[in-house]
């Protein structure tokens, strides 16, 4: 794959300490362009490494971090524009509204990149 693209992720937080899961939850677009040939599994690599978030203290005074736990699809964008790897243009939060499983089946029933 070649070219400027939309990837559609969707992050969740853990404990730091247990890396237990936490039912919070951030859908996030980001931008990329791909200059050079890029596989799925270098791509599914490069997503999940740069979208990594530092922990650090949430209110509950509990040390968490966020990391990708799905991409939910990619488009091509077929534009001149220019922007920087890994720009944020979209973000919304699935805050206790369930595990994993239920905020995709209820918000993403139809992702179709990463089963």
């Amino acid at each position: 794959m070649i070219g400027k693209f939309s990837i559609n992720i969707l992050l969740q937080s853990f404990n730091q300490i247990d890396k237990t899961p936490r039912e919070s939850f951030e859908n996030k677009i980001v931008l990329y362009n791909f200059e050079e040939e890029i596989n799925n599994s270098n791509l599914k690599e490069l997503i999940y490494k740069s979208n990594y978030e530092l922990p650090y203290k949430a209110a509950d005074e509990t040390v968490v971090y966020w990391e990708v736990v799905k991409i939910i699809d990619i488009f091509e964008i077929d534009s001149e524009m220019t922007f920087t790897n890994n720009a944020e243009v979209y973000s919304r939060f699935f805050i206790d509204q369930g595990p994993k499983e239920e905020i995709l089946t209820t918000f993403f029933l139809d992702y179709v990149w990463e089963d």
